[in-house]
């Protein structure tokens, strides 16, 4: 895979575009497992059908494959994983965290074909506007 040297960064609802989120997992999971991370309790699938999940994806300007991205995923009813994670652990956090319209940004990922261009901040700022744009 050559290293690509101009991108576009877009943003879609994950349960409007499935096929496209599948293509997302993959690079994601690719780039867990070049770490040697292989059991992840919170990397799963379950998001991809849920109205409240926003994929954020660093693509090549040319031919559209995903270099990276991060999920974006609003309050809806239910605990954000990372306060999932918390209750896993038995952190309780209740007191602490007001029940707002809010949001996570999850699972921020890119190739090692990006390495080193600063595109794991760009794409977090780009996130963090959508983010407001939705709640």
């Amino acid at each position: 895979m050559s290293k690509p040297n101009k991108f576009k960064i877009t943003a879609f609802r994950a349960y409007e575009n499935v096929d496209r989120c599948w293509e997302y997992l993959k690079g994601h999971h690719k780039v867990l497992q070049e770490h040697g991370l292989t059991h992840m309790l919170t990397f799963n699938e379950k998001w991809l059908f849920e109205r409240n999940n926003i994929i954020v994806a660093l693509c090549d300007m040319h031919n559209d494959q995903i270099y990276g991205g991060l999920r974006i995923q609003v309050r809806h009813q239910k605990d954000l994983p990372f306060e999932q994670t918390l209750k896993r652990l038995k952190l309780n956090l209740d007191d602490h965290i007001p029940r707002i319209n809010d949001v996570e940004l999850c699972g921020l990922w890119h190739s090692k074909n990006v390495s080193g261009l600063n595109l794991s901040l760009t794409m977090s700022q780009f996130a963090y506007s959508v983010a407001q744009a939705v709640i």
